[in-house]
């Protein structure tokens, strides 16, 4: 269903079930549990979503000297993640699952 709903945003066409055009836009996608490579990425391209319309923003951290990738935490990163969202047209924000994208132990 977010794959779909995914397509209509990024070319236009209607939302599943609707007849009227969509607004078009992008789609900021933070995906955490399924590789966005092996499965997201088709899942969305087969849908028909127009991919270069389909953001998946990865950030840096540098621990010990070593630098590597890492996912967007909340809140933290939701300065950055709203420029990418200014800049991109995003319409449409897709977490999943959000729990997996809070930040903190829970204790908050």
């Amino acid at each position: 269903l977010l794959a779909s709903i995914a397509a209509a945003v990024t070319t236009g066409r209607p939302l599943p079930g609707n007849t009227h055009p969509t607004p078009t836009g992008g789609v900021l996608l933070l995906t955490y549990e399924d590789s966005l490579s092996d499965t997201i990425k088709p899942r969305f391209a087969a849908a028909g979503a127009d991919m270069r319309r389909v953001f998946c923003p990865e950030f840096t951290q540098t621990v010990g000297g070593i630098t590597s990738e890492r996912q967007p935490v909340l809140p933290d990163d939701i300065a950055a993640l709203q420029q990418i969202i200014e800049h991109r047209q995003v319409r449409l924000c897709i977490i999943d699952p959000l729990m997996a994208a809070i930040g903190g132990d829970g204790a908050d």
